[in-house]
């Protein structure tokens, strides 16, 4: 990709700064990372190949990569909500597609829903966590069954250091990697994945908290149905999250379909790339050009 369909800036959101990354030229894709919120360096150059023909505008949200929390008060649900407000309107841009994973996918899916005269299509990659209580349950077991003692022993010490409670950033980073081992198909690849945190990520450690504290008062299961937009819904067939709970989610959107990637997990993106671009590509051919 040439450096000179590469740009950079930060544009103003309640007291902060959101930084932003422009690849390519073309119709508009927003990708939001998932996380939560460890900023777009991870995602990157996995992702990248879907600026081919289009223009990919990726977001440092609040409290990730380059962008400052400002008062972490301000990293919730609501508050992600008016910042991409603050972003497309600071970016000029009027309709977009959105796309982003795991968490964010409910954000922008939420977004969707809320300010759909905005979104032009829709790319849920493996959202989660699961809505229905079955589904939370079966993840929840999925994911300690994949884990080793050692792992869970790992993490206590990590969590007990000195250093993560300081909010040192290779602290924060190993915790996450053992984390999440269970959404990788290989462990050594889990184990060795940078996801490039930052400081404004690693001094909130609270941030997925924060997020969900006030998620449940936006009602998102119930408002799938006012997502008017073409929607993908990529789910792993190896992913923890029962492919039952991303299946419902594209049900309940009306112009919502289920793309299963054979062989994929969580983090698909990053173990298979070109398989999971090619997914959305297809989609975003027919319904964002």
């Amino acid at each position: 990709m040439s450096t000179a369909l590469t740009r950079t800036g930060t544009v103003p959101a309640a007291d902060t700064e959101l930084a932003y990354l422009r690849i390519g030229e073309g119709a508009p894709l927003v990708v939001i990372p998932g996380g939560p919120r460890f900023g777009f360096s991870h995602v990157r150059p996995a992702l990248d190949i879907l600026a081919k023909g289009r223009e990919l505008i990726y977001v440092d949200e609040r409290g990730s990569g380059s962008s400052p929390a400002d008062d972490p008060a301000s990293i919730s649900t609501a508050g992600t909500l008016s910042d991409l407000d603050a972003l497309l309107d600071g970016l000029e841009l009027e309709q977009v597609a959105l796309a982003g994973h795991s968490l964010a996918a409910h954000m922008v899916a939420l977004y969707a829903a809320t300010r759909s005269e905005r979104v032009r299509a829709l790319v849920l990659l493996n959202p989660a966590p699961p809505f229905a209580p079955e589904h939370r349950e079966q993840f929840g077991k999925e994911m300690t069954s994949r884990r080793t003692p050692e792992d869970a022993d790992e993490m206590e010490r990590i969590k007990a250091s000195s250093e993560y409670e300081a909010g040192d950033v290779a602290a924060v980073e190993r915790y996450y990697q053992v984390l999440y081992v269970p959404f990788f198909n290989d462990r050594q690849v889990a184990l060795s994945t940078q996801y490039r945190l930052t400081e404004n990520r690693s001094k909130n450690r609270d941030t997925a908290q924060r997020l969900f504290a006030d998620f449940g008062e936006h009602a998102l299961p119930v408002k799938l149905g006012s997502i008017a937009c073409p929607t993908v819904v990529i789910h792993g067939e190896n992913d923890p999250v029962p492919v039952a709970s991303s299946a419902a989610i594209a049900d309940a959107i009306p112009q919502g379909q289920l793309v299963v990637i054979p062989g994929s997990s969580h983090y698909g993106f990053l173990e298979s790339p070109q398989t999971v671009a090619a997914a959305v590509e297809t989609f975003l051919d027919a319904h964002a050009s």
